[in-house]
């Protein structure tokens, strides 16, 4: 998975199936992505909204349509939610756990919690 990055100015398009599956909604959000709160659940991710009345709007990758940086670039990205854990040893012998879930890596190390990356991470992604 590709998402961006903290920090990237993205244009997201989100599509919202209403009542009947033959009413669907899309929604457009211009913002820059942010560094993603701990409570938020697996397969989503913040981008300021100037819209939205906190500031910031939650998607989960399940609604994502679209993703695309002010360069045009567009990212990959997965809606599997599949969950897959590995069980790592860090260097100081500490036992740590990676997962995957919609193709988005996460590890309890506390390096992982301050970077949002880790070498447990970058391990398994190389192997996966």
């Amino acid at each position: 998975m590709s998402l961006p990055k903290p920090g990237t100015e993205v244009t997201v398009t989100t599509e919202h199936k209403m009542i009947t599956i033959d009413d669907v909604k899309y929604h457009e959000i211009t913002g820059t992505v942010l560094t993603s709160p701990k409570w938020l659940k697996a397969g989503e991710f913040a981008v300021s909204n100037s819209d939205h009345p906190n500031g910031f709007s939650v998607i989960h990758i399940s609604n994502v349509v679209d993703i695309h940086d002010t360069d045009g670039r567009e990212f990959k990205f997965t809606t599997d939610a599949s969950v897959k854990v590995w069980s790592v040893t860090g260097s100081t012998g500490n036992t740590y756990s990676v997962t995957r879930e919609y193709g988005v890596y996460k590890c309890t190390c506390p390096g992982f919690s301050f970077r949002q990356t880790c070498k447990h991470v970058k391990d398994i992604m190389s192997k996966d």
